[in-house]
Protein backbone atom coordinates (compact mmCIF):
# COMPACT_ATOMS: atom_id res chain seq x y z
CA UNK A 1 0.00 0.00 0.00
CA UNK A 2 1.47 3.53 -0.89
CA UNK A 3 1.35 5.79 1.99
CA UNK A 4 -1.71 8.65 1.61
CA UNK A 5 1.13 11.55 2.41
CA UNK A 6 3.33 9.96 -0.40
CA UNK A 7 3.52 11.82 -3.40
CA UNK A 8 3.01 8.89 -5.22
CA UNK A 9 -0.34 8.09 -3.69
CA UNK A 10 -2.10 10.56 -6.63
CA UNK A 11 0.27 10.12 -9.28
CA UNK A 12 -0.74 6.14 -9.02
CA UNK A 13 -4.65 7.27 -9.31
CA UNK A 14 -4.15 9.13 -11.78
CA UNK A 15 -2.61 6.86 -13.60
CA UNK A 16 -5.26 4.22 -12.80
CA UNK A 17 -7.80 6.41 -14.03
CA UNK A 18 -5.67 7.33 -17.28
CA UNK A 19 -6.52 3.65 -18.15
CA UNK A 20 -10.69 4.07 -18.41
CA UNK A 21 -9.44 7.51 -19.69
CA UNK A 22 -7.47 5.51 -22.65
CA UNK A 23 -10.16 3.26 -23.23
CA UNK A 24 -13.03 5.81 -23.45
CA UNK A 25 -11.35 7.96 -25.97
CA UNK A 26 -9.99 4.94 -28.07
CA UNK A 27 -13.75 3.89 -28.75
CA UNK A 28 -14.53 7.23 -29.27
CA UNK A 29 -12.17 7.34 -32.21
CA UNK A 30 -13.65 4.12 -33.13
CA UNK A 31 -17.20 5.64 -33.35
CA UNK A 32 -16.16 9.50 -34.83
CA UNK A 33 -14.55 7.17 -37.58
CA UNK A 34 -17.59 5.16 -38.44
CA UNK A 35 -19.77 8.63 -38.87
CA UNK A 36 -17.00 9.77 -41.49
CA UNK A 37 -15.77 12.58 -39.09
CA UNK A 38 -12.44 14.19 -40.89
CA UNK A 39 -9.42 12.26 -38.78
CA UNK A 40 -8.14 15.83 -38.49
CA UNK A 41 -11.53 16.59 -36.40
CA UNK A 42 -10.79 13.38 -34.42
CA UNK A 43 -7.47 14.14 -33.70
CA UNK A 44 -8.54 17.47 -32.48
CA UNK A 45 -11.39 15.85 -30.22
CA UNK A 46 -8.48 13.57 -28.93
CA UNK A 47 -6.04 15.90 -27.96
CA UNK A 48 -8.42 17.95 -26.62
CA UNK A 49 -9.23 15.04 -24.35
CA UNK A 50 -5.98 14.00 -23.47
CA UNK A 51 -4.93 17.77 -22.61
CA UNK A 52 -7.87 18.49 -20.24
CA UNK A 53 -7.27 15.18 -18.31
CA UNK A 54 -3.17 16.15 -17.87
CA UNK A 55 -4.32 19.23 -16.57
CA UNK A 56 -6.64 18.55 -14.22
CA UNK A 57 -3.80 15.35 -13.10
CA UNK A 58 -1.14 18.02 -12.79
CA UNK A 59 -3.11 20.49 -11.03
CA UNK A 60 -4.50 17.97 -8.44
CA UNK A 61 -0.95 16.79 -7.82
CA UNK A 62 0.41 20.45 -7.78
CA UNK A 63 -2.49 20.98 -4.95
CA UNK A 64 -1.55 17.61 -3.21
CA UNK A 65 2.18 18.99 -3.15
CA UNK A 66 1.27 22.81 -1.35
CA UNK A 67 -0.97 21.09 1.25
CA UNK A 68 1.68 18.90 2.09
CA UNK A 69 4.57 21.40 2.42
CA UNK A 70 1.91 23.51 4.83
CA UNK A 71 1.02 20.82 6.64
CA UNK A 72 4.83 20.15 6.84
CA UNK A 73 5.15 24.06 7.99
CA UNK A 74 2.32 23.79 10.48
CA UNK A 75 3.60 20.40 12.45
CA UNK A 76 7.22 22.02 13.26
CA UNK A 77 5.50 25.37 14.42
CA UNK A 78 3.29 23.33 16.20
CA UNK A 79 5.45 21.64 17.76
CA UNK A 80 8.41 24.50 18.31
CA UNK A 81 8.17 25.17 21.69
CA UNK A 82 9.94 27.58 24.50
CA UNK A 83 11.73 26.78 27.57
CA UNK A 84 13.48 28.37 30.49
CA UNK A 85 15.67 26.63 32.58
CA UNK A 86 17.27 28.05 35.58
CA UNK A 87 20.31 29.96 36.38
CA UNK A 88 23.13 28.49 38.80
CA UNK A 89 22.87 31.39 40.42
CA UNK A 90 20.66 33.55 42.08
CA UNK A 91 20.49 35.77 39.30
CA UNK A 92 17.40 36.04 37.38
CA UNK A 93 19.55 37.52 33.90
CA UNK A 94 21.88 34.72 33.90
CA UNK A 95 18.28 32.36 32.94
CA UNK A 96 19.00 29.72 30.15
CA UNK A 97 16.07 29.84 27.10
CA UNK A 98 15.75 26.99 25.14
CA UNK A 99 13.54 26.50 21.55
CA UNK A 100 13.14 22.81 21.22
CA UNK A 101 11.94 20.84 18.10
CA UNK A 102 8.89 18.39 19.45
CA UNK A 103 8.53 17.43 15.87
CA UNK A 104 8.72 13.75 15.23
CA UNK A 105 9.57 13.81 11.72
CA UNK A 106 10.81 16.87 10.40
CA UNK A 107 14.10 18.75 10.72
CA UNK A 108 15.27 22.42 10.72
CA UNK A 109 18.05 22.87 8.38
CA UNK A 110 19.01 26.42 9.06
CA UNK A 111 17.64 27.92 12.62
CA UNK A 112 18.79 31.76 13.98
CA UNK A 113 17.86 32.15 17.52
CA UNK A 114 16.91 35.71 18.34
CA UNK A 115 16.15 37.58 21.56
CA UNK A 116 14.14 40.81 22.00
CA UNK A 117 13.93 42.82 25.31
CA UNK A 118 10.29 44.92 25.56
CA UNK A 119 11.65 45.91 29.39
CA UNK A 120 13.92 45.00 32.65
CA UNK A 121 13.28 46.09 36.23
CA UNK A 122 15.80 45.52 39.14
CA UNK A 123 18.27 46.87 40.91
CA UNK A 124 22.31 46.97 41.22
CA UNK A 125 23.44 47.61 45.12
CA UNK A 126 19.97 49.22 46.20
CA UNK A 127 20.07 51.94 42.48
CA UNK A 128 16.84 51.21 39.98
CA UNK A 129 18.23 49.64 37.00
CA UNK A 130 15.34 49.69 33.94
CA UNK A 131 15.93 48.65 30.27
CA UNK A 132 13.99 50.10 27.97
CA UNK A 133 13.24 48.20 24.52
CA UNK A 134 15.94 46.09 22.62
CA UNK A 135 16.62 43.33 20.59
CA UNK A 136 19.78 41.50 20.11
CA UNK A 137 20.58 38.22 18.04
CA UNK A 138 21.55 35.36 20.38
CA UNK A 139 23.27 33.37 18.24
CA UNK A 140 25.73 34.57 15.83
CA UNK A 141 25.37 31.46 13.46
CA UNK A 142 22.51 29.72 12.08
CA UNK A 143 22.62 25.76 12.43
CA UNK A 144 19.72 22.77 12.63
CA UNK A 145 17.88 20.60 15.00
CA UNK A 146 16.93 17.64 13.95
CA UNK A 147 13.35 16.63 15.98
CA UNK A 148 13.75 16.02 19.65
CA UNK A 149 16.77 18.55 19.50
CA UNK A 150 16.94 22.09 21.36
CA UNK A 151 19.28 25.22 21.31
CA UNK A 152 19.87 27.02 24.24
CA UNK A 153 21.23 30.75 24.97
CA UNK A 154 21.73 32.50 28.01
CA UNK A 155 20.17 35.55 26.53
CA UNK A 156 19.78 38.35 28.67
CA UNK A 157 23.43 37.24 30.30
CA UNK A 158 24.96 40.48 28.32
CA UNK A 159 23.13 42.41 31.08
CA UNK A 160 23.75 40.61 34.35
CA UNK A 161 26.20 42.85 35.40
CA UNK A 162 23.77 45.84 35.34
CA UNK A 163 20.96 44.31 37.41
CA UNK A 164 22.11 41.89 40.14
CA UNK A 165 18.36 41.79 41.58
CA UNK A 166 15.65 41.41 38.81
CA UNK A 167 12.00 42.48 39.78
CA UNK A 168 10.59 42.11 36.10
CA UNK A 169 11.49 41.21 32.96
CA UNK A 170 9.08 41.25 29.25
CA UNK A 171 10.93 39.66 26.44
CA UNK A 172 10.53 38.10 23.14
CA UNK A 173 12.11 34.73 21.87
CA UNK A 174 12.14 33.85 17.96
CA UNK A 175 13.33 31.40 15.68
CA UNK A 176 13.56 32.33 11.93
CA UNK A 177 14.50 28.96 10.49
CA UNK A 178 14.01 26.50 6.94
CA UNK A 179 13.08 22.73 7.42
CA UNK A 180 15.02 20.37 5.88
CA UNK A 181 12.25 19.87 2.82
CA UNK A 182 11.74 23.24 1.86
CA UNK A 183 15.35 24.93 2.53
CA UNK A 184 14.38 27.77 0.48
CA UNK A 185 11.44 28.64 2.34
CA UNK A 186 12.26 30.70 5.73
CA UNK A 187 9.91 30.99 8.24
CA UNK A 188 9.45 32.72 11.78
CA UNK A 189 7.99 31.43 15.34
CA UNK A 190 7.75 33.88 18.64
CA UNK A 191 6.99 33.57 21.99
CA UNK A 192 6.60 36.25 24.24
CA UNK A 193 8.14 35.12 28.22
CA UNK A 194 7.92 37.67 31.35
CA UNK A 195 8.95 37.06 34.42
CA UNK A 196 8.86 38.68 37.73
CA UNK A 197 9.40 37.94 41.56
CA UNK A 198 7.09 36.66 43.36
CA UNK A 199 6.10 37.78 47.05
CA UNK A 200 7.87 34.56 48.07
CA UNK A 201 10.91 35.97 46.44
CA UNK A 202 10.84 32.98 43.35
CA UNK A 203 11.40 34.62 40.11
CA UNK A 204 9.17 32.52 37.76
CA UNK A 205 8.40 33.01 33.91
CA UNK A 206 5.24 32.54 32.18
CA UNK A 207 4.08 32.57 28.62
CA UNK A 208 2.52 35.37 27.46
CA UNK A 209 0.26 36.43 24.05
CA UNK A 210 3.04 37.95 21.41
CA UNK A 211 1.14 40.57 20.65
CA UNK A 212 -0.29 41.62 24.03
CA UNK A 213 -0.31 45.52 25.12
CA UNK A 214 -0.77 45.04 28.39
CA UNK A 215 2.61 46.30 30.45
CA UNK A 216 3.30 42.87 32.21
CA UNK A 217 5.82 45.01 34.83
CA UNK A 218 3.42 47.55 35.85
CA UNK A 219 3.16 45.72 39.40
CA UNK A 220 6.52 46.75 39.85
CA UNK A 221 6.60 50.12 38.77
CA UNK A 222 3.97 50.71 41.05
CA UNK A 223 5.81 48.99 43.79
CA UNK A 224 2.67 47.11 44.12
CA UNK A 225 3.34 43.74 45.52
CA UNK A 226 2.56 41.13 42.31
CA UNK A 227 0.27 38.21 42.51
CA UNK A 228 1.39 35.31 43.99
Amino acid sequence: MIPHDSVWHPIVGWCCFAVPTFVASHIMWKRLAKIAIRKLYRIVAITMIASGFLGIAGLAINSFLAKQQESEQEEISRNLTAHVLPPLTENAMESVFSLANGSGKTAISSGMLYCGINQILGDKDGVPVSIGKLSSTAVPNASGLIPGDSRSEPCLMIWSTLVKRTQCVDMKLWMRYSIEPQPSVTREKWFRLVGYQSRGGAFNWYPEPVDSQMDYCDYFKRQIAPPI
